[in-house]
């Protein structure tokens, strides 16, 4: 999905024969990585530098499942508090409540 993100974000407002340049670029990146890990961590680094106040990190980071990870990792007032759980939302009781108890809550809620 960052892969799609970026390639979206790119071809929004690129002008013509730009798209070309921004998605070599992006692919000699990528090819460069050792593993596809080692590449989306590097591309959640370079978004939480460039779009620092633009986009709702936290969510972009439990899209991708490694919210407590990096939590843990890189932030110090939070990374000792934070639990397993939190990486995911609970769901609203009414959903719960809409699906006749076929779905079951998110664990540690």
């Amino acid at each position: 999905k960052v892969y799609h993100m970026r390639e979206e974000s790119l071809r929004r407002d690129a002008e013509p024969g730009h798209i070309t340049r921004c998605s070599e670029k992006l692919e000699k990146l990528l090819s460069q990585k050792e593993d596809l890990s080692g590449a989306i961590d590097y591309l959640l680094d370079e978004r939480a530098r460039e779009l620092v106040a633009e986009e709702m990190r936290t969510l972009t980071l439990q899209r991708l499942g490694v919210l407590v990870e990096r939590v843990r990792k890189y932030n110090i007032p939070a990374g000792p508090t934070i639990k397993d759980h939190q990486g995911l939302f609970p769901i609203p009781q009414i959903e719960i409540d809409y699906c006749n108890g076929t779905m079951i809550q998110n664990p540690g809620y």
